[in-house]
């Protein structure tokens, strides 16, 4: 790892370990890659209640895809992290 390598990255509100990230996920230099964009696709689907913003249309097809990978795995980490959570105590609150 350079010394300009982030030691963690946001998926959107969650910062989580890059070296943890870099064992689950299978090609950690797209997912950075592309988490930009996917952030912000997920942000504008959320605005628009789920329509695809415009300006994906106008990318070719192989970022599309990537996006989309990326996506689903920023996806899949938001849930595991809020299960993680949930099990581990965090915002439970017994009274």
């Amino acid at each position: 790892m350079t010394s300009n390598t982030p030691t963690h990255i946001d998926i959107g509100g969650i910062a989580l370990p890059r070296e943890e990230l870099a064992q689950v996920l299978p090609d950690i230099e797209r997912f950075e890659q592309h988490l930009p964009d996917a952030l912000a696709v997920d942000r504008d689907m959320q605005a628009s209640k789920g329509a695809v913003p415009d300006y994906v249309r106008e990318w070719p097809q192989a970022r599309i895809d990537a996006v989309v990978l990326t996506l689903k795995e920023v996806g899949s980490l938001r849930e595991q992290t809020s299960e993680q959570m949930k099990t581990s105590g965090a915002g439970h609150s017994q009274h």
